[in-house]
């Protein structure tokens, strides 16, 4: 995962959404309602849940029994909550909401951070004016891709494309091409990739040109 998102009241209604589910697999709705209260019965006792999102599915079943605790991401691979009810007709779930998770449990979603393969530092010999440099995500790129800003410390050694594209679903890697600036141009360069939707998730490296 790509860390975590809480859906506003804001998006409620049109936020889409996905799940992998043991029985149901991937399924994929929109965020309907919120602060939702589902009852259910065992035995001679009712319980309420309350507080939980309310997904539709697209089309189909968005969730059966055996799919509860399936956790649902949005668009870009991050956590917005984890299912546990549906309805009868399988046509809606409910999930608890990150956010509710996290303060009530006192935990949040870790992940590994992006990162250039090698790092922290890489040296390019004297003669050779070009480096690629691999950029790994932690989990596979949002199926729609993934934009990633790059920036250097020194443009008078290094140069840097502005901005680089993970593909939809890709394999996680990237390969970036760092060009020496100018002929005989040396020094050390601070290398930055920041996620453009995800500020969070970034990476650095120093490279020096030798």
């Amino acid at each position: 995962m790509l860390g975590e998102h809480d859906v506003s009241d804001d998006e409620v209604g049109h936020y889409p959404v996905s799940k992998r589910g043991s029985e149901t697999g991937i399924t994929h709705g929109k965020v309907t309602a919120s602060h939702q209260t589902v009852s259910f019965v065992d035995g001679d006792r009712t319980y309420e849940l309350t507080g939980l999102l309310e997904i539709t599915a697209n089309e189909g079943p968005f969730a059966e029994h055996g799919d509860s605790g399936s956790v649902v991401v949005n668009l870009n691979n991050q956590v917005v909550g984890l299912l546990v009810a549906a309805t009868e007709d399988y046509s809606k779930g409910y999930a608890v909401p990150i956010a509710r998770i996290r303060d009530t449990l006192q935990i949040q979603v870790l992940s590994a951070p992006m990162s250039f393969k090698g790092a922290p530092s890489r040296r390019v010999p004297s003669g050779k004016d070009k480096v690629t440099l691999i950029l790994c995500l932690p989990a596979p790129a949002p199926q729609a891709g993934l934009i990633v800003n790059l920036t250097t410390s020194n443009p008078a050694v290094a140069k840097v494309p502005a901005r680089a594209a993970f593909p939809g679903l890709s394999d996680r890697s990237l390969p970036i091409t760092i060009d020496r600036a100018s002929a005989g141009a040396v020094g050390e360069a601070l290398i930055k990739a920041v996620a453009t939707h995800l500020p969070n998730l970034k990476a650095e490296l120093d490279l020096h040109f030798e």
